[in-house]
């Protein structure tokens, strides 16, 4: 079992080197003496142990050279005994390393380095597998930064999707947050114009969110149809048919089954008031009346995606009076806003977040509801994607 075993020996005292010499080759070892100090070269590497042996009356004097030593010995992965210092097997953490005190005999340290010898195998395999889980290690930092910078300019490009700034119509405020749970949002809204008499709003959230659910917003952004344009006329689509349209593109694109978006699709006249909205299994939009009452927005209206569970999308209208204000939001704060009911079609109850902000600006609601994520634990990593979008009619 010996007869292959090789022993490095740094010393520079020949008296106790020469006894452990000795004993190993006795032992059929085959031994190699170096003067403690000396440069390891790179064939080191195949010693099976090694003994560092101190001097008996001034091990401190030579702590820097033995660090040294120790150092190579463990980039070579050699298990190593040091007989002079025993309080370096406690401060060991990799096993490489055992001790003996400077009393102890040339028979025990001869002892404890064939026990190290005979794990010399088990050592090289377990640094070969050290070695494997580094490069694996390194080949993941790599793959997880890489796809860390594609999901951060997947986030950027979607954000370009998203309104730079709101329309500026006369007698209509708006106001919206976007907090996605990471880099890729589920959720989507946009406000925009549609001619000199109307504005869209538009709000959507698909299943989860993350890379998947961020590219289908995208693709239901480049498939919403508000207008019908023909030459130089144009007719603007009723909500009813944008969002069966919206349907209709995410059957045709024959998208998994779990992929389910829910939405609400509108216009606003700022003139008259006028609002028309179709809902697809999304929370009720909140309307907040000039008297302060609050309502919820109410119409059928099944998931987008979804084949056979409906393609009807009732359109709701009604009157938003000045000083009165609709609130459209994701189901990432449903329960901030409407306390939890059994039956669905029971009178909500709103939270006294909401009814905080009756008489509050669009842009002053927002405000509040953004103060209010950030002041619950664990805002700065939400468990979903979070959207809301107020729009107000200004009082004259």
């Amino acid at each position: 079992m010996t007869g292959h075993s090789s022993v490095l020996i740094l010393s520079g005292y020949s008296v106790r080197t020469n006894g452990v010499d000795a004993a190993l080759r006795a032992r059929g070892f085959r031994t190699a003496c170096l003067e403690l100090g000396s440069t390891l070269a790179e064939d080191s590497v195949a010693f099976d142990a090694a003994a560092i042996i101190l001097p008996e009356d001034s091990a401190d004097s030579a702590q820097p050279v033995l660090l040294g030593a120790l150092a190579d010995l463990t980039r070579f992965r050699i298990g190593t005994l040091v007989w002079g210092n025993a309080g370096l097997a406690a401060s060991s953490s990799d096993g490489l390393l055992d001790g003996v005190p400077a009393n102890a005999t040339c028979e025990e340290v001869v002892g404890r380095l064939a026990a190290i010898a005979h794990q010399a195998p088990l050592i090289r395999r377990m640094g070969r597998e050290i070695d494997n889980l580094h490069r694996l290690g390194a080949q993941l930092n790599r793959y997880f930064s890489e796809i860390d910078q594609e999901l951060r300019l997947a986030g950027r490009l979607q954000r370009d999707f998203l309104p730079r700034e709101y329309p500026s119509v006369q007698g209509l405020a708006f106001g919206a947050t976007y907090r996605p749970a990471s880099w890729v949002s589920g959720d989507f809204y946009d406000l925009f114009r549609l001619d000199e008499e109307h504005v869209a709003f538009f709000i959507a959230d698909a299943m989860g969110h993350g890379l998947a659910a961020g590219l289908l917003t995208m693709f239901l952004r480049q498939a919403l149809i508000t207008k019908r344009v023909s030459g130089r006329e144009y007719a603007l689509i009723d909500p009813a048919n944008v969002v069966a349209s919206l349907n209709e593109s995410l059957l045709s694109a024959r998208l998994p089954s779990q992929q389910f978006v829910t939405a609400v699709y509108g216009t606003v006249n700022p003139r008259s008031g006028e609002v028309r909205l179709s809902r697809a299994g999304h929370p009720y939009p909140i309307l907040f009346r000039a008297d302060g009452t609050l309502e919820e927005l109410r119409s059928d209206g099944a998931l987008l995606g979804v084949a056979d569970v409906g393609d009807e999308f009732p359109e709701l209208r009604f009157t938003l009076n000045p000083g009165e204000k609709i609130l459209l939001y994701t189901d990432g704060i449903e329960e901030l806003l409407v306390d939890p009911r059994e039956d669905s079609d029971a009178p909500p109850r709103f939270t006294s977040l909401v009814h905080g902000w009756r008489g509050l600006r669009a842009e002053q609601v927002i405000a509040g509801l953004n103060r209010h994520l950030d002041r619950q634990t664990g805002s700065l990593h939400p468990a979903d994607d979070v959207t809301a979008v107020a729009i107000e009619r200004v009082a004259d």
